[in-house]
């Protein structure tokens, strides 16, 4: 594992020496290794002994036709636990067109804009947090919510002394890895997909109000109890945001909900599939100042309730509280350290922490999580 990452920060330098030195097309890119360390369960990797399995790198490329054509794709490889295994895939790609400041268009593999920090999720260097609040942006589920393959309408209007209007339209496909412990034999299609978040930026300098929704469905075949066994899900995911911006203090606050009802032909009960309506609860209220150019530290709180008829039931809940810390070394590389005090565990995985049948009620409902974080970017 260091070898690998020692690698890729080497590479990570040389290809920001030749971007520097070639005209043309723009290039970026990032390795970002991490180690964590938990009290108790296991959180993302093996981390109840300690794990170094939390490393992202990626590069990415921007060329400009015109003022009003662009065109760009990234490449981005990790390891999370046992999942990623540095196998590289095209994060996001796409052929953007944006001839007026209200309509623009992109097409390709666009990013889902869910939320106020979504498509920050792939990219470290872009935010204070090791961890966004995994309660709204869940590391587990960014294959999910990160990007779709289709058509993105987007466009930003003044509207005089009301502020200005910021929206997006996404519409395509998702694609959606198998879960970790999912059977053997699972296929999975994600046929439609459909997102969008209107932003309201108001007269008072620097206060933001945004809404997003998600809805989406997903069907999967395997073979179950000797039977061929067909899931479909149908999912509808809201959030409300609020961002204030002063000098340097930044607070956010995020509340939301997602609804997922699943049907199971022929009906029976399968392992880890939750059917019937579920509706989970989730938000945030963060914080953070700026006290130096290269140091800037944050607070948050968050909370997840994975099943809002069920909210005390141990392993249908989560408080976390995390306090975070950045200092920028150089212009290109930073490091991070940030504390995790966590009370339930709803959110982990039962496959990680070999519990049957989902229990997670069973773990340790009060436990702390250390993470270090690196990165190295151009």
């Amino acid at each position: 594992m260091c070898r690998i990452t020692a690698a890729l920060l080497v590479g990570v330098m040389a290809l920001s020496a030749v971007a520097s030195a070639l005209d043309g097309p723009e290039f970026h890119g990032f390795i970002s290794p991490a180690a964590l360390k938990s009290s108790a369960n296991d959180y993302l990797a093996k981390s109840h002994r300690g794990s170094f399995e939390l490393t992202e790198a990626a590069l990415n490329a921007t060329e400009v036709f015109s003022p009003s054509l662009r065109m760009g794709a990234q490449i981005f490889s990790s390891q999370i636990g046992s999942q990623g295994g540095f196998e590289t895939e095209f994060d996001w790609y796409y052929l953007d067109w944006h001839r007026y400041s209200w309509l623009g268009l992109r097409a390709g593999r666009v990013k889902v804009p869910f939320g106020l920090f979504n498509e920050l999720s792939d990219y470290d260097p872009g935010r204070l947090t090791v961890l966004l609040p995994q309660s709204v942006y869940p590391l587990i589920s960014r294959n999910f919510l990160l990007s779709a393959t289709g058509l993105d309408l987007y466009g930003r209007r003044e509207i005089g002394p009301a502020g200005a209007l910021a929206y997006s339209l996404v519409g395509g496909t998702i694609y959606v890895p198998l879960p970790e412990g999912a059977p053997p034999g699972w296929t999975v299609d994600v046929p439609w997909m459909a997102d969008g978040r209107l932003l309201w930026e108001t007269p008072l300098d620097g206060l933001t109000f945004g809404a997003s929704v998600l809805g989406a469905q997903a069907i999967a075949d395997t073979v179950a109890q000797g039977k061929m066994t067909h899931v479909d899900l149908h999912a509808l995911l809201w959030l409300a945001s609020v961002e204030y911006l002063r000098g340097r203090l930044r607070l956010d606050a995020e509340y939301g909900r997602w609804n997922v009802r699943t049907f199971v032909t022929p009906p029976q009960k399968l392992s880890n599939v939750p059917t019937g309506m579920l509706i989970s609860e989730r938000y945030y209220v963060q914080g953070a100042w700026r006290f130096t150019d290269d140091l800037e530290a944050g607070l948050y709180y968050a909370g997840l309730f994975s099943d809002i008829f069920h909210r005390t039931t141990p392993g249908s809940f989560q408080h976390d509280v995390a306090l975070s810390f950045r200092y920028d070394l150089t212009m290109h590389w930073l490091v991070k350290l940030e504390l995790h005090y966590l009370h339930g565990t709803a959110g982990l995985q039962a496959a990680l922490n070999g519990v049957g049948n989902g229990d997670l009620g069973k773990l340790t409902q009060d436990w702390g999580l250390v993470l270090v974080r690196t990165t190295a970017y151009f």
